[in-house]
């Protein structure tokens, strides 16, 4: 007995091994729950891009996706660091201010750095402000503003449902979150979007 026990205690990898490593930074959920999160996600996403809600022009919403992907990243770190939800989101939030306007500055001005883009960004946000609110203006001929919006709104959507499943270990939060961006979504545009509506269903059973 003495030897099974002195056997199976060496087996266990010893703190600050590669092995414990892995399994301390390893969602306690499974790697395959978080791959249907960020489907979930995706969807929601693909729909929004799909949509082609500023000018009709896919470019202007061909990002979305890569939102989705560092929004869902991100609340999976939150969780396997057991973050509680307020660092969690107000640093996402930080990230979300970030990133996004970068990723909307680099579609407005391609081919800008970073800092650029934040400013191509940043510039038309104010300027559509500027045309609405002051210039007495009905229209405006930005759309920064418009992209930055449906990003953060993205992004909001990929954070929730992978901290809900992750670390609150709530999979019905997320399924309703990211559903109701998907059926709002749906129910505004003609676009046949059936095919997303089926990859949800898949990914949140």
């Amino acid at each position: 007995m003495s030897a099974n026990r002195e056997a199976m205690t060496s087996s266990e990898p010893t703190p600050g091994s590669p092995g414990s490593i892995v399994d301390r930074l390893t969602p306690q959920v499974g790697w395959s729950t978080v791959a249907l999160v960020t489907l979930l996600t995706l969807t929601a996403a693909w729909s929004i891009e799909d949509a082609r809600w500023i000018l009709d022009r896919h470019a202007l919403t061909g990002f979305l996706w890569e939102i989705a992907l560092l929004s869902v990243a991100w609340g999976v770190v939150a969780a396997v660091v057991r973050w509680s939800r307020l660092p969690t989101y107000l640093l996402g939030a930080i990230l979300a201010a970030l990133i996004v306007p970068v990723l909307v500055g680099r579609i407005l001005l391609p081919g800008a750095d970073v800092a650029e883009a934040f400013r191509a960004t940043a510039h038309a946000t104010a300027e559509a402000y500027l045309d609405l609110a002051w210039r007495g203006k009905s229209l405006t001929q930005q759309v920064g503003h418009y992209m930055l919006t449906l990003g953060l709104i993205v992004w909001a959507t990929g954070m929730f449902a992978a901290y809900a499943v992750v670390k609150r270990r709530r999979p019905v939060d997320a399924v309703v979150v990211t559903g109701l961006v998907l059926i709002i979504d749906m129910s505004l545009t003609r676009n046949d979007q059936l095919y997303l509506l089926v990859l949800f269903t898949i990914a949140a059973l």
